[in-house]
């Protein structure tokens, strides 16, 4: 298609409602469904199963429509369902992935019964909230490692999705329903699923008194740190740290008890 006529073709395609296909830049398609050709310049007729070829790739029709008018990344491996039961309608209110889990199926975290588990390894501060979940994370990931988490449950379904949020970075449902091809609905379930796994293992720990919930953490007094560096020096020979500035008081008196020494020495 010359230059010309293809700005043309492109004009009039958005003037319609037609959008470019980004990973297919030849490509345009509106929300019902029609595809466009730049260049073959024609629309794309799809097989019965909303499949259209192109070159050597059969792309899915509403696949397609849900990445270009609803920005969900296209899983390949996910198959779709059309909710009014048509596959001839293909507008983006009616078509969405497949979910694992039903909608409206939850899994919800109990925050109280998770900060009591990791307080059973950790000193945490007093006002510690799960929802710092820089902090949780890293207290989630070292508690796994010492239960041997990954290896007591290393059959049960989901659990590479859960090692993956764990030790992804970020740790966010978005990235890891991306990596492994799930619903961020599918991903945050069986992400809470395992987490809530761990946390009861834990309370049942503690009931039966294996575990014990540790204090909360109180930070050193200058004068605590400062003994402690003490203990080293000492230790490696070396003078003390003074534990505390000398008041003027103590410094006159220190003063005067030096020329009293001088004074008896002459």
């Amino acid at each position: 298609m010359e230059r010309s006529k293809r700005s043309e073709a492109i004009r009039n395609l958005k003037a319609n409602g037609f959008r470019q296909v980004k990973p297919y830049p030849d490509l345009y398609l509106n929300k019902y469904g029609k595809i466009y050709s730049l260049s073959k310049d024609t629309y794309l007729k799809p097989t019965a199963k909303n499949v259209i070829l192109y070159g050597k790739k059969r792309l899915s029709l509403p696949k397609l429509i849900l990445f270009v008018f609803k920005g969900e990344s296209i899983r390949e491996n996910s198959r779709i369902i059309y909710i009014n039961g048509s596959n001839l309608d293909l507008s983006p209110e009616n078509i969405q992935y497949a979910r694992k889990y039903q909608n409206g199926l939850k899994n919800e975290i109990n925050a109280e019964n998770l900060r009591t588990a990791i307080r059973c390894y950790f000193e945490v501060e007093k006002r510690y909230n799960v929802k710092d979940y820089v902090l949780t994370r890293i207290y989630l990931s070292e508690i796994l490692k010492i239960r041997y988490f990954y290896v007591k449950y290393q059959r049960k379904t989901g659990l590479e999705v859960f090692k993956s949020y764990i030790q992804g970075l970020p740790n966010s449902h978005a990235r890891t329903a991306k990596e492994h091809d799930i619903s961020i609905h599918d991903c945050r379930y069986i992400v809470n699923g395992f987490i809530n796994l761990l946390t009861n293992d834990i309370l049942t720990d503690l009931q039966t008194g294996k575990l014990t919930v540790k204090e909360y953490f109180k930070k050193k007094t200058k004068t605590q740190e400062l003994r402690e560096v003490n203990e080293y020096l000492t230790r490696n020979g070396n003078s003390p740290l003074p534990l505390r500035k000398k008041s003027e008081k103590e410094l006159l008196r220190d003063f005067q008890k030096c020329i009293n020494e001088l004074k008896k020495s002459t």
